[in-house]
């Protein structure tokens, strides 16, 4: 909100004279619609309009469940980044002389929003069955620390395979099974550097009978 040219709001004479209306609910409404007379959401908490209105944060809770009961404040969830989010919007069709802010479209600066505020979504990325290429594979590979070697390997065994794995499976996320044959191959060098060659372990006189008479 900072840099905003905010100028104030106007009290429709339907919300002034409203009776059936607390002027804590009027204010609920005003400056919702402060946030989002251009047509952008508004997801303030209750903090924030316990804030401005000097009312308790469960006297909000309650003044917005009434004002959404009588079709005055439209309330939605959406999930944004995994966390459900509120948005709320004043239903301005229920007071005839509430119109819609003339700047809005022409001067949309001078009106206020948390739309800014909102987290953008995380897009994950998307899966893919195959590589599109082997040059693509061995990027995949070389960023996980592997080399263009094992890289061939895994794409000639899948690509004979039909990217497929277990039970005839098809694969379902490429980058994934790729990440297994890395783990999976350090794994199998570990065991046969654990199994290889040492020295530590050779009985010398065994190992003379046998190269003289084939004795163990």
């Amino acid at each position: 909100m900072k840099g905003r040219n905010f100028k104030g709001v106007w009290i429709p004479k339907g919300l002034y004279l409203a009776d059936g209306l607390t002027w804590t609910q009027k204010l609920i409404l005003l400056e919702v619609d402060s946030f989002s007379a251009n047509d952008l959401p508004c997801f303030v908490s209750n903090d924030h309009l316990s804030t401005f209105t000097k009312a308790s944060v469960s006297s909000i809770e309650k003044s917005i469940s009434k004002l959404v009961q009588y079709g005055y404040l439209e309330r939605t969830r959406e999930r944004v980044n995994g966390k459900s989010t509120r948005f709320l919007r004043v239903n301005r069709s229920k007071f005839c002389d509430w119109e819609t802010v003339k700047d809005a479209e022409s001067n949309p600066q001078n009106l206020r929003t948390t739309y800014t505020n909102i987290p953008k979504p995380v897009k994950k990325p998307k899966k893919e069955r195959t590589p599109v290429s082997i040059t693509v594979c061995i990027e995949a590979f070389e960023g996980v620390g592997s080399n263009a070697l094992e890289a061939q390997k895994f794409y000639d065994y899948y690509a004979a395979n039909g990217w497929t794995q277990g039970r005839n499976k098809p694969i379902v996320d490429w980058r994934a099974a790729a990440r297994n044959w890395v783990r999976r191959a350090a794994e199998y060098d570990t065991k046969n550097q654990a199994n290889g060659f040492n020295a530590a372990k050779i009985d010398r006189n065994r190992l003379a009978n046998y190269i003289e008479g084939g004795d163990t």
